[in-house]
């Protein structure tokens, strides 16, 4: 394997730290597939990346990592590229009060455990009132 080869499973190993799934609070949630530490770089508003990593060297990715890869691009396994990540993260991310996630910096707001759903307060973004007036209606039902 090239340092080349090794850089890019290193960048992938780095970048992917979370998955789309069912959530308890609405919809859909972001989740996080392996603890990850208070003020972590989450990634969740990059743009999509072409990656290549030959088939043969998926092992060096984490385990979660590898399974998730395959699991969405499946023709990895005839040595094609993949993209991550294949959405907006970001946009995937349910509210809470009491977030452990911070859309402005981008960043893990305290420790999250794998398994943990990601959260952000959407009150955080200017405007908000016009954009999730139904925000208020839980803070008078929380009273």
């Amino acid at each position: 394997m090239t340092n080349a080869q090794q850089e890019v499973i290193d960048s992938v190993n780095g970048l992917v730290k979370v998955r789309v799934a069912p959530s308890p609070i609405h919809g859909v949630g972001v989740f996080a597939m392996r603890n990850i530490a208070k003020g972590t770089k989450m990634y969740m508003t990059m743009f999509p990346q072409a990656f290549k990593i030959p088939f043969g060297s998926f092992g060096k990715l984490y385990p979660e990592v590898k399974h998730l890869i395959m699991e969405r691009w499946p023709r990895v396994v005839n040595n094609e590229g993949f993209m991550y990540p294949d959405t907006l993260l970001q946009a995937y991310v349910n509210f809470s009060f009491t977030p452990n996630y911070d859309m402005i910096d981008d960043i893990a707001l305290e420790d999250i455990s794998k398994g943990e759903e990601i959260t952000e307060d959407y009150r955080k973004n200017n405007g908000w009132e016009k954009i999730y007036p139904w925000i208020e209606n839980l803070k008078e039902e929380e009273k």
